[in-house]
């Protein structure tokens, strides 16, 4: 019986449910693809960079912690469902029923739109899941192929949904234990509040305004400084970053409560048709939700900020692993090798799988404890790469990288008193230091640090003074990515790979291991990120049934009265819209700086990317946000008129 009435209840409910069977399914689909994921077969592309259960444990970690946070807004709603049909279940304890009884049916209720979002939301899954691999495949750039659905992911999802079903309903029956019969039985009386001295808020919407533009100038004021004093000037990024999420959580408080209150004043906005009713609604619900307005701002700040952030980290990172390993690949071996001829037959295999665009075969030396290069070789290795090679004019360059002798690829002054070189009896003046990677030049054993660069004849004159240490071979490809591990392999099966004389170095298998130790962290961020937008949408969209609920007795005098239910539609449109996109002023008004400020940490970093690539980003991001508050925005609206056209059937 008790769940015969349970399910004619949802039944008449739909619109009640509807937010909550949205969230629900959301969540399910989300974690049932993030599960999935990290039980995937995929993970396994990344298990050699760090220990493949360690990463699962940390990334099922976060993924608990966020379903908690996910468990409590769902004891929210469940709380909202109870206080709107309080009254329904107030008459209920007054005829006879227990409080188990009316615990039983709720339970039962929530139980079934559980079922139903829990089914929802793995068929969702089964997409969404495809889509979520397909881009983590895009991005350790690997071959897409079907991705295989894993049991280890079905059940830890089902194990978490039912933790959150359990969580939602021990908040239902804590609110029913201590509820009176009387408090139940005088449905809502909520009554808005008024606003205290708006000229104080006014001038505190104001100062957020200005300290959301001062923190955006002052973050790129930061990034335009000097490298050398970034680290003393750490305080100035924190105090920005503080500065700008303060001044986002006041601006939609301060919002609220100031230029709505004097919108209630112009007799141009609010005396036409159902415009007082609206803006004294607005006034008093935004009122009083205005700590939660602020505070789901900054968490939508967090997460648009985060996720670009984290996107452009990955060229950042690319760059400075390029600017590490100036070649595609690089070889050394010791001089006295047989076989270190001309690297040919090495060559030939790297032709198999990648065009060489460029190859050079070069002696590295050693004088005395110092390491040198002559200039013929130095000059091919710095055109290879990039870099436009001083003149010597009959001196010697000091190479290497150092981040206090100046620009990357310029060069600086020698340092005072810095001695000539004698080299065979000639002296070779300084030139200068010339800020260049360590490996530039490729060593044996993978020694790193400064190197002179002396004329050719220098070299030949010193004899026995300045003997032969590595032949290195310098390649540059083609292409940008292939099979570095199939190559890694082939040199390796033909006696030349590691431990066997030859010390070989690959840009793409370093990028690829930086990748897949960022990969991790990436699929967190995007985990946390949607979580706290689907959080907020679903507090949202339950606040503003909530306010529509304790006005369904305005409604139905305003329609006795005589407005038309366009003009109510209207007005519950106006408010809907104000309550959705008000917390998003501040998240999407930040993405138009946000890409000024992205191009200069990236360009900060000697990084670069393709005209507009960072704007097509950005935007892609933020419209996915407001693509899922659209969609609240229609379903709360959805079930907002619904009970409102309940309400105005009385009035005829």
């Amino acid at each position: 019986m008790l769940f015969r009435l349970a399910f004619r209840n949802v039944r008449r409910q739909i619109g009640n449910y509807l937010v909550y069977f949205i969230t629900v399914s959301l969540i399910v689909a989300l974690l049932f693809s993030v599960n999935t994921l990290v039980f995937s077969d995929i993970m396994e592309e990344i298990s050699w960079t760090m220990p493949i259960e360690f990463m699962r444990v940390l990334l099922l970690f976060v993924v608990c912690i966020m379903a908690a946070a996910v468990a409590f807004v769902l004891g929210y709603a469940t709380v909202f469902l109870l206080q709107r049909r309080k009254r329904e279940f107030g008459v209920c304890l007054t005829l006879g029923m227990t409080r188990g009884d009316v615990l039983k049916i709720f339970a039962g209720e929530t139980g079934i739109t559980f079922l139903l979002s829990l089914g929802m939301g793995l068929l969702l899954g089964l997409v969404f899941y495809q889509v979520l691999a397909a881009g983590f495949m895009r991005f350790l750039e690997t071959e897409y192929v079907f991705a295989a659905y894993s049991p280890g992911g079905f059940f830890c999802t089902v194990g978490m949904v039912a933790g959150m079903f359990l969580l939602s309903s021990v908040a239902a029956l804590v609110y029913l234990r201590y509820q009176k019969i009387t408090a139940l039985l005088q449905g809502d009386r909520a009554a808005g509040r008024k606003v205290k001295r708006p000229a104080l808020w006014a001038a505190v919407f104001v100062l957020s305004v200005v300290g959301i533009v001062a923190s955006v100038l002052w973050i790129g004021n930061w990034l335009g400084g000097d490298v050398g004093s970034l680290s003393d000037r750490a305080w100035e990024l924190f105090a920005s970053l503080a500065l700008f999420f303060l001044s986002a959580g006041l601006f939609s408080a301060a919002f609220s409560r100031s230029l709505l209150w004097f919108a209630l004043r112009c007799k141009r906005l609010t005396f036409r048709g159902a415009g007082v009713f609206t803006a004294r609604a607005l006034s008093s619900r935004l009122t009083a939700s205005s700590l939660m307005m602020g505070v789901l701002s900054v968490l939508l700040c967090a997460a648009i900020v985060g996720m670009n952030i984290f996107f452009s980290l990955n060229t950042v990172m690319e760059t400075d692993i390029r600017k590490a390993n100036p070649f595609d690949i690089t070889a050394a071996r010791a001089a006295e090798t047989s076989a270190s001829s001309d690297y040919g037959e090495e060559l030939s295999l790297i032709g198999e799988y990648a065009p060489v665009r460029q190859s050079h075969v070069y002696t590295v030396y050693k004088y005395y404890s110092e390491t040198v290069v002559t200039e013929s070789d130095f000059s091919i290795l710095c055109n290879m790469s990039g870099y436009s090679m001083p003149a010597l004019n009959g001196g010697y360059l000091e190479c290497g990288q150092s981040w206090g002798e100046g620009e990357e690829g310029v060069l600086s002054p020698p340092s005072e008193g810095k001695v000539p070189l004698v080299v065979g009896g000639v002296e070779y003046p300084c030139v200068g230091y010339f800020n260049v990677p360590d490996n530039l030049i490729v060593r044996t054993r993978n020694l790193v640090g400064p190197f002179f660069v002396l004329p050719d004849e220098a070299v030949r004159a010193a004899g026995g003074d300045c003997r032969a240490e590595s032949q290195s071979l310098a390649v540059m490809l083609s292409v940008r990515h292939y099979d570095v591990a199939g190559l890694k392999d082939a040199l390796s099966a033909r006696g030349d790979g590691t431990g066997t004389g030859t010390n070989y170095r690959f840009y793409e298998s370093l990028r690829l291991d930086a990748v897949q130790q960022f990969a991790p962290f990436l699929l967190m961020s995007f985990f946390v990120s949607a979580v706290f937008v689907l959080m907020t949408m679903a507090m949202l969209s339950l606040k503003i049934l909530s306010a529509v609920s304790e006005d369904r007795l305005r409604y139905r005098i305003l329609r006795y009265l005589g407005v038309s239910e366009g003009m109510l539609a209207k007005s519950l449109c106006t408010q809907i819209f104000f309550f959705c996109f008000l917390p998003f002023a501040v998240p999407v008004g930040v993405c138009f700086p946000l890409v000024g400020i992205l191009e200069r940490m990236i360009s900060f970093a000697g990084a670069s990317l393709p005209a507009g690539a960072l704007a097509l980003q950005v935007a892609a991001t933020a419209g996915v946000v407001l693509l899922l508050c659209a969609l609240y925005f229609a379903a709360t609206g959805f079930a907002a008129w619904r009970d409102i056209k309940k309400t105005l059937r009385a009035v005829g």
